[in-house]
């Protein structure tokens, strides 16, 4: 059993290794994810959000549900960034991005 401090995360390529080396069902990844956007650490929970499809644990019963979730979760980040965004070519990638996630969702 692993313990972390919600309020003091680890660097994202950090958790990104002991999620692997304890294979994590998803939904603590998402969980993760969501703290990581709340501290202002975009980055740790892109890398998560990216990497949970391949390296988390799916043998529970909502995890096509969660698989879901997390895709929604990344797109509703690149629209975000997409608005924010003040280069037309830049806004068209985020969008372009966001769409194929909510397409494979």
């Amino acid at each position: 059993v692993i313990e972390l401090d919600l309020e003091q995360l680890p660097e994202g390529d950090e958790i990104l290794s002991i999620l692997r080396q304890e294979n994590v069902p998803l939904h603590i990844w998402l969980t993760l994810a969501k703290h990581y956007y709340k501290q202002g650490k975009a980055k740790d929970f892109v890398l998560l959000l990216e990497n949970c499809h391949k390296d988390a644990a799916l043998d529970y019963r909502e995890h096509e549900s969660d698989k879901m979730l997390a895709l929604d979760m990344l797109a509703a980040y690149y629209v975000r960034l997409g608005r924010k965004e003040k280069s037309r070519e830049a806004k068209k990638k985020h969008f372009a991005t966001a769409t194929a996630l909510y397409t494979q969702a």
